[in-house]
């Protein structure tokens, strides 16, 4: 079983659980700039705001790699670490939820003429995870991510 320590290693090392039995990846193409994608992705506060399956949001400090934060995501209350911050590049962490354990990557590709890409990925391990949450679950999930960052970032950027 993936400890936070290990989920908080992975993502250091720039990656989500490789042996995970919930994994999925999605990107798209944004019309923003990476310096604005980043300010919407680094704003935990605002989550709220960006996503609506997001309820409530709790930052236990400034964001930087080790702050924590809690949030209801889909009537989920999770406990997250963040573990990666790199402005205009990344804003990665692990949490947890019941006994499962998730690490969500978020990286941010530049492109020319005001334009990025945003990449998600996520894994999630514990036992019976698969009895009730699915790769295909989580990639329409991570689909909604992104587009809904994605659309904020892009009524900033106008």
């Amino acid at each position: 079983m993936v400890t936070i320590n290990d989920a908080q290693r992975y993502l250091k090392q720039g990656r989500v659980d490789p042996a995970a039995r919930i994994r999925a990846r999605v990107e798209t193409t944004v019309e923003a700039d990476a310096d604005t994608l980043f300010q919407v992705l680094a704003d935990l506060p605002k989550w709220p705001e960006v996503r609506r399956s997001i309820t409530k949001m709790s930052v236990d400090g400034p964001i930087a790699a080790g702050t924590s934060f809690r949030w209801t995501s889909s009537g989920a209350l999770l406990s997250s670490t963040l573990a990666v911050v790199t402005p205009g590049r990344e804003v990665s962490w692990s949490g947890k939820f019941l006994w499962f354990t998730a690490i969500h990557r978020n990286t941010i590709v530049p492109l020319t003429a005001g334009r990025s890409t945003l990449v998600s990925e996520e894994s999630m391990t514990g036992i019976g995870i698969g009895l009730i949450y699915s790769s295909s679950k989580l990639e329409k999930e991570l689909r909604g991510w992104v587009d809904e960052f994605a659309a904020f970032a892009q009524q900033l950027q106008r």
